[in-house]
């Protein structure tokens, strides 16, 4: 999974980084993160859509984002998604190869 020269404090910096301002939501479920090379995707889950909740975490994404790939040529690119569960389990929608970030 990881394929890219990152020290390992690097990565556990920001990775803490990203779980502390997206489970800062109370609504914001789980996290997943798969690291391929320089691509970063965080898939965000919660429970149903609600544009209310979704601003807000557009808006942490959007602080996140910020901090992470600033600059002429950022050490990696993010992508942000997010999982509506809508009751189903998460082992249904977890990405395949990604880690789930824990509280």
């Amino acid at each position: 999974m990881m394929g890219s020269d990152f020290s390992n404090q690097y990565v556990d910096s920001w990775l803490s980084l990203i779980r502390e301002h997206l489970y800062s939501n109370p609504c914001v479920e789980d996290i997943f993160v798969n690291i391929e090379g320089g691509d970063v995707d965080v898939w965000v889950v919660i429970p149903e859509r609600d544009l209310t909740i979704l601003d807000q975490i557009v808006e942490k994404e959007g602080e996140l984002f910020e901090m992470l790939v600033s600059g002429e040529s950022p050490p990696f690119l993010v992508d942000f998604h997010i999982i509506y569960r809508r009751g189903r389990k998460i082992e249904e929608l977890a990405p395949t190869k990604a880690i789930r970030l824990p509280r």
